[in-house]
């Protein structure tokens, strides 16, 4: 084997070792951006909405179900969410919420399910967004469809042991037809 062809075959193994290391580097730095991007979605802040029922009452719930705070939280509906008595849970849904922790919820009673669909039969879909800055100090923006429709139809069997606001909404739908009565 003469110099030369020593010297081409160097030259083709550097240059395969350049190209390995080269490969190396480049999939070093894939794995560490996937590693980091999967450390930041194990480690974020997620706040969620949702109705949860039990028998025909109806709760509104907003949770944090992440594992780091969020901050700044603010939450939107289209249309405006509101009850069969007109309230539309300002404070919530209209504030901002400063600090949000992980596992922290807010349930707050929204309504019963027969009095809802007597007063809104069209409404039963929410369109609602909620906007944070989590510990990275990005803006998440996240967007959820509230739907009670699937309450509409629904009966329950209750008994004696009926919920508390059951029966006192029961009582006052009661004295309404009373009241009526007298006054006619």
């Amino acid at each position: 084997m003469t110099t030369n062809e020593l010297n081409i075959i160097l030259i083709i193994a550097n240059l395969s070792l350049a190209v390995g290391t080269f490969l190396m580097a480049f999939y070093t730095r894939k794995s560490a951006q996937e590693m980091n991007l999967t450390r930041k979605e194990s480690n974020k802040a997620h706040v969620i909405i949702h109705f949860k029922h039990r028998g025909p009452i109806i709760h509104l719930v907003v949770k944090n179900i992440g594992k780091t705070p969020a901050k700044n939280v603010t939450i939107r509906s289209d249309p405006q969410i509101k009850n069969s008595r007109g309230r539309t849970f300002n404070s919530l849904l209209e504030g901002v919420i400063p600090s949000f922790p992980p596992g922290f919820e807010i349930t707050t009673f929204f309504d019963i399910s027969n009095a809802y669909f007597n007063k809104h039969n069209s409404v039963k879909k929410y369109n609602v967004t909620i906007n944070f800055i989590n510990i990275y100090n990005e803006e998440i923006e996240e967007e959820y469809v509230l739907d009670l429709g699937y309450l509409q139809d629904t009966s329950y069997l209750t008994s004696e042991s009926d919920d508390f606001e059951t029966s006192l909404y029961n009582i006052k739908e009661e004295l309404k037809k009373i009241n009526n009565k007298l006054s006619k």
